[in-house]
């Protein structure tokens, strides 16, 4: 029995991971910004939302705000024809946030994974600013960065500070120096 639920469960994790995943794809996907009346339509909307099963990026909570919603191309007209009925001006009231999502995905992705960039792998990236570091960890990267780019970057030092510690920058120049 032993032998069987083994049996069972290597072949289960084996299909969990042989199983391809499935990328999404937002092509012609469209995001709208749907303004909410009182609350009576406001709750119209969510049951739209819920019936039609899209996403919602802000949801349909309060009234006299509004609600963001992902309209997939395959649920387009269910949707406009779902505003029509909630209120026959609610459709001309939306605001389109993305008009293709896949291309506001490719244009903010842009860029991000070329060679010359990867090139800079060391360096700090997007993720390192955002973090706490201390100051001698700043030094460091300040130091390297100079020392990569000899020809272009020095490590100044532009005085003391009131409790008399060193004020470090970094001076970055063009070819004239």
């Amino acid at each position: 029995m032993r032998l069987f639920h083994t049996v069972c469960a290597v072949a289960c994790a084996s299909l969990t991971l042989s199983a391809p995943t499935q990328r999404k794809t937002y092509a012609g996907t469209k995001v709208y910004r749907i303004p909410t009346g009182n609350q009576e339509q406001t709750d119209q909307i969510a049951n739209m939302i819920t019936t039609l099963g899209v996403p919602t990026w802000k949801s349909a909570k309060v009234a006299f705000s509004h609600v963001d919603v992902e309209v997939s191309k395959d649920r387009l007209k269910a949707f406009h024809d779902a505003l029509k009925q909630i209120s026959p001006q609610l459709d001309s009231q939306l605001i389109t946030m993305h008009d293709d999502l896949s291309v506001s995905i490719a244009k903010e992705t842009e860029g991000m994974y070329n060679p010359f960039r990867d090139a800079f792998a060391g360096f700090a990236n997007a993720a390192w600013f955002n973090n706490y570091h201390t100051y001698a960890d700043h030094l460091t990267f300040l130091n390297d960065l100079a020392s990569t780019f000899p020809n272009n970057a020095k490590v100044v030092t532009g005085g003391t500070s009131y409790e008399g510690r060193p004020i470090t920058g970094i001076n970055i120049f063009g070819s004239s120096g």
